[in-house]
């Protein structure tokens, strides 16, 4: 990481903020630099001091801080994932952004201990990753624990609803738009869930009337 009083704004780092200050893109930004090890957040050095480059960036898109005690927030949530994209970041109050904290799932407690909380479609997509993507990378991109990952994938935690049987004939037609149509949607057509979705996708659900179905295929 950048830092003492000989870099002053010339590091790689501050040069990637830079290359990036117009991102247009609306996924997340992820910092490739280093970052706080109990925040989450990204850092960098300029002129001797260790700064946020979120905080950085929020000033680039939206101009100066309302006012001294003004905190970056991330509309996305994942400040603690290293987000830096610009198009994420607004300026709040610290009551407001400490709302957002809770509202995302990724607040801290009295103990200081951070807590996530995952949306159903995070969950669906660990679980229709299970045997593609390892439990490491899933946890780290999820920002959760590998043993979250783990007790999701045995149904221990977040366990699945209770959903629509799928026919032959409905599962061949979710197979024939494979990623050309959204996957949410096509859950939400069927009364399944995303994870569903990406299994069948994948070929690792409903294989049986995958199977039938090329069969009779004449």
């Amino acid at each position: 990481m950048p830092s003492g009083g000989g870099n002053r704004g010339k590091g790689k780092a501050y040069a990637w903020l830079r290359e990036h200050v117009n991102h247009v893109g609306q996924n997340c930004l992820k910092w490739p630099f280093a970052f706080n090890k109990f925040t989450g957040y990204a850092t960098f050095g300029m002129e001797g001091k260790i700064r946020y480059a979120h905080r950085w960036m929020c000033e680039q898109k939206n101009g100066p801080p309302p006012s001294p005690k003004s905190e970056a927030a991330h509309t996305c949530g994942n400040a603690h994932m290293q987000c830096v994209n610009p198009n994420h970041l607004v300026w709040k109050t610290r009551k407001g952004n400490a709302q957002d904290r809770v509202k995302h799932g990724n607040h801290r407690d009295h103990l200081g201990k951070r807590h996530f909380r995952l949306t159903p479609v995070q969950v669906d997509e660990i679980r229709s990753l299970k045997g593609i993507e390892s439990q490491y990378k899933l946890a780290e991109r999820f920002g959760i624990s590998r043993c979250t990952i783990s007790s999701i994938h045995c149904g221990r935690m977040y366990a699945s609803p209770k959903q629509t049987a799928l026919d032959a004939d409905q599962v061949k037609a979710i197979a024939s738009v494979k990623w050309s149509y959204p996957a949410k949607d096509l859950a939400s057509e069927h009364g399944v869930t995303v994870g569903t979705i990406y299994r069948i996708w994948h070929g690792q659900s409903h294989l049986a009337y995958l199977d039938q179905q090329i069969k009779e295929t004449p």
